[in-house]
């Protein structure tokens, strides 16, 4: 929420300055529109969302509803809070759908220290979606936005962005991976299409590796593998492909093998009896094949690279989205509840994953034939990130 943080404090520090005036001129009303332009240009809005939400606060500015009232100054900030909340859909009667392009949601897991979040700024600026990539060191990452993780430099709260490459949006969960904090990690499990498991080259599999692993084995979430930091001292990838067999699972495979045709997909077929005719009949496996068996929990893909230094990103993004299975859209209005929490003022936000349909505001859902839920207020960041959906709900 980094970038809305600082869209309030421009507002707060626009706002401070127009109230200590008497009147108001175009002068001081094209100011405050800058400051509003900038914070949302910061924040990765679009620009024609941009243009068109700061002409109609200039608009209604100048207009009557300004220039008639007895504290102008107030009345530009309600102008600017009506409009602002309209532009990112908060409390609006409009439908929230992602059937055109629902994402798939991938969540990274692994040890504190093995490189997560740095995993997540550089596949999010590989994607385009971030001008900058943030450091866990410098308390300037993307998704650790708390006081408290950037001080610490370590994740706490799971926070989510999205991205697209090619023609796969993605949703990606940065999630905690101290053993203090699980529990926050593993309620996002419930959320998850895929999962990247992130190993450091230079620890290998530890004690709590193999508790996530068992925990997303419990869920049922196909599973990456990207061994990190193999820039530094390590026993090599070889060795570390070898551990992460005998300690998760002998379908622990190269991924850039894999997809290339080599040896590996012989190991690969023997894990799965339609595929290892396939291999037998035709000599190789296809993408296809391969998708199904992630998809299964039969095999996972290995990937090594160094997220600091950007290297095997880009391969890991390309040859994922290759690999992951196109998320199916239901045609009435589906999603499973994986958070509860409170907002600012104390209100209970229930996070979803919406798998179908199209929920509108203040739409009454009935669960059996018992208990309604009205959803008072539908919010969608209309940014790339993060792209979060609270829904704040309560029982009639």
């Amino acid at each position: 929420m980094a970038a809305f943080s600082s869209l309030t404090d421009r507002l707060s520090n626009a706002f401070k300055h127009l109230k200590s005036k008497g009147k108001l001129s175009e002068a001081d009303i094209d100011g405050t529109i800058r400051e509003i332009r900038r914070a949302l240009l910061d924040a990765d809005v679009a620009l024609d969302v941009v243009r068109s939400f700061t002409g109609r606060i200039r608009e209604r500015a100048l207009g009557t509803e300004v220039s008639e009232a007895l504290n102008p100054a107030q009345q530009v900030v309600k102008i600017v809070n009506e409009e602002l909340t309209a532009v990112l859909g908060a409390g609006v009667d409009r439908p929230l759908n992602f059937a055109k392009n629902p994402p798939t949601i991938i969540m990274l897991a692994g040890l504190q220290g093995a490189g997560k979040t740095t995993l997540a700024e550089a596949m999010l600026f590989n994607a385009g979606r971030i001008r900058k990539r943030g450091r866990v060191d410098d308390g300037d990452s993307h998704l650790d936005t708390n006081e408290i993780e950037r001080e610490r430099g370590i994740t706490i709260f799971s926070s989510q962005a999205v991205l697209d490459h090619g023609d796969t949006h993605v949703m990606l969960v940065d999630a905690p991976g101290h053993v203090d904090f699980s529990a926050e990690a593993e309620r996002t499990l419930r959320a998850l299409d895929y999962a990247i498991l992130v190993v450091g080259a230079n620890d290998g599999v530890q004690g709590h590796t193999e508790t996530l692993w068992r925990l997303l084995a419990r869920y049922d979430i196909p599973t990456f593998i990207f061994i990190n930091k193999i820039d530094l001292e390590n026993p090599g990838r070889d060795v570390l492909l070898a551990q992460l067999g005998q300690r998760l699972s002998e379908g622990c495979l190269d991924a850039n093998e894999l997809l290339a045709g080599g040896t590996v997909q012989e190991d690969a077929a023997a894990l799965d009896e339609a595929a290892l005719e396939e291999f037998l009949e035709m000599g190789e496996l296809s993408v296809a094949t391969l998708s199904r068996m992630v998809a299964e929990r039969k095999l996972f893909p290995c990937f090594a690279g160094s997220a600091l230094k950007d290297q095997g990103v880009d391969e890991l993004l390309d040859d994922i989205c290759a690999l992951m299975r196109e998320q199916a859209w239901l045609p009435e209005f589906a999603a499973r509840v994986y958070r509860v929490s409170r907002g600012d003022r104390g209100e209970r936000l229930a996070w979803v994953k919406v798998t179908g349909g199209t929920l509108h505001a203040k739409q009454v859902l009935r669960h059996g034939s018992k208990r309604s839920i009205r959803y008072a207020s539908i919010t969608a960041r209309n940014t790339s990130l993060p792209r979060k959906l609270p829904l704040a709900a309560s029982a009639p």
